[in-house]
């Protein structure tokens, strides 16, 4: 039998192959580059960054979400994002499977480098006919992980994926109809603060087209089943309520420790997550932001297929009414916002549409950012008020988890067994050894007693067990404890100003950097 036809069939293979190669090399090249950024330049990270770490690891290690599974049964999610808590437990349990599943700094490091590859994996079947555009921008996704904490950190890479996926499928909606319908669900589980307003554009969008909505809206029908189900049944499994709390303490009280909206400072602090580096004051930031906001937007009216400007107009209304009640002060909600930015610019650049000058126009634009941010932002070392071996606030929370107890209390020798109550709960939760107890004082792992939260539209989405106040969990642990026990506010020490802190403070401890008051004192609600 003749092999010819085998031969023949095997060249073109070969040959695509050999044209993805310069692809498939840069994102190994990147991802590399990345790796060493992570374990040789990177100091620290965000304490919420701890947050998601500390669920995932909890899976591992407790069989559960809950963010405090042991003396307190709360069945409380803090993860904000369904999709990144998602793809953070597979990558812990596979860096745990590699021998990495340790609560400390270096094994962080390699959970969040796998989750990046997870995150990449997630969308590569909606671009099973072009891997070598893809593995291009994976080779982006590594290199931006370099400049921007949220890309392996937060939703950043999650979002950035969606965006260029969905950039890549609408050039030929009618093909791509099922698959769109797949990808749109997945936005609201990523951040749907930041994913719902793209919703919004492309219903407008589509409704102004006969025909074209409903096609669309019945593609959605089983993806939307499918997705919701699996994930209720996880949060069954792994005993957590499947609305994240976070979503009712942030919507009632969005600025509990920053009165400036981030509305407010968007065009300035969305300049600074490119060009930090260039040192321009806040209006030069300020100019370099709105040039973004403004570009990205005029270039959506003039892509092909054409959106209409109403649509346009309508998502960026709801985008300002979102980060009108959203907090300014929170780094990655910026570079989140510009992970969007590079996403549609990428997938429009890499789209399988010919060489139109919309498309020309896409890739010299992502070149522009690409080569913006390399030079005003790599490399981003980390917050420098968490770098855990510098001194900064970590040391002190660092001493807090080592201080933990079994059953759910703190014990340091200068002052005793007490309840802990601080509302940065993301490094004590995941660097301590056991389960811990903390009463939240900004709102999200348990409600604060505030009547905007207790008469908030959003409680009617939590069973009566997560509208439980922090004070009740505090008071089971006393009545466990069976003997009166404070209730200590403790903070870790920045600036090592021990003079001044000790005006604030009734207790200073130099040597573990922490500042420390007493809120009050709690005692058994019952004789043993």
């Amino acid at each position: 039998m003749s092999t010819a036809p085998t031969a023949l069939r095997q060249r073109p293979a070969r040959l695509a192959f050999g044209a993805q190669l310069p692809a498939w090399i840069a994102f190994a090249a990147a991802f590399a580059f990345c790796a060493h950024y992570y374990f040789d330049l990177k100091k620290g990270f965000f304490d919420d960054v701890y947050i998601y770490l500390a669920i995932a690891r909890n899976a591992l290690d407790y069989g559960t979400w809950q963010y405090y599974p042991g003396p307190i049964e709360r069945e409380a999610l803090l993860a904000s994002s369904p999709a990144r808590i998602f793809v953070l437990a597979i990558a812990a349990a596979i860096s745990k499977l590699l021998g990495y599943g340790d609560r400390s700094l270096y094994d962080a490091k390699v959970t969040l480098l796998i989750s990046g590859l997870v995150t990449w994996a997630v969308f590569a079947p909606f671009w099973r006919n072009r891997m070598g555009a893809y593995a291009w921008i994976g080779a982006a996704l590594s290199f931006l992980a370099v400049a921007m904490d949220t890309i392996f950190e937060f939703e950043g890479g999650l979002l950035l994926l969606w965006m260029a996926t969905l950039a890549m499928l609408i050039t030929d909606h009618q093909k791509n109809l099922r698959a769109i319908g797949w990808l749109l669900p997945i936005g609201p589980l990523i951040r749907p603060d930041l994913t719902l307003p793209i919703l919004i554009l492309i219903v407008i969008h589509l409704a102004a087209q006969q025909g074209r909505l409903l096609p669309q809206i019945k593609a959605m029908i089983i993806p939307v089943g499918v997705l919701a189900t699996t994930w209720i049944v996880l949060c069954a499994l792994l005993d957590v309520w499947p609305i994240p709390v976070t979503y009712w303490g942030k919507s009632a009280i969005p600025f509990l420790f920053e009165n400036e909206s981030m509305l407010s400072k968007l065009a300035e602090r969305l300049g600074a997550s490119l060009l930090l580096d260039f040192g321009l004051s806040p209006t030069g930031f300020a100019v370099a932001g709105w040039t973004c906001i403004v570009a990205t937007l005029i270039g959506l009216g003039l892509t092909r297929p054409r959106i209409s400007w109403l649509a346009i107009a309508a998502m960026a209304l709801v985008y300002a009414l979102l980060f009108s009640r959203m907090p300014a002060n929170f780094a990655w909600y910026y570079q989140n916002l510009l992970s969007l930015v590079f996403g549609l610019v990428l997938g429009r650049a890499f789209a399988t549409t010919p060489w139109t000058p919309q498309r020309i126009i896409a890739a010299a634009s992502a070149a522009v950012l690409l080569g913006g941010i390399a030079l005003g932002r790599v490399p981003n070392d980390g917050p420098g008020q968490w770098r855990t071996a510098s001194q900064s606030r970590a040391q002190g929370y660092l001493s807090l988890a080592i201080a933990s107890t079994e059953r759910g209390t703190f014990y340091l020798p200068e002052i005793g067994e007490f309840i802990l109550r601080n509302p940065e709960i993301g490094m004590i939760s995941y660097y301590s050894k056991k389960p811990i107890f903390q009463w939240d004082s900004a709102g999200l792992a348990q409600p604060v007693d505030d009547p905007k939260v207790a008469n908030s539209s959003m409680r009617h989405f939590y069973p009566k067990s997560l509208r439980r106040l922090a004070q009740a969990d505090a008071q089971q642990i006393v009545d466990q404890v069976g003997r009166p026990l404070p209730v200590l506010s403790v903070w870790a020490m920045e600036d090592r100003n021990y003079d001044a802190a000790r005006k604030a403070c009734r207790w200073v401890i130099p040597h573990r950097a922490l500042c420390i008051n007493q809120d009050m004192i709690l005692t058994p609600s019952r004789e043993d």
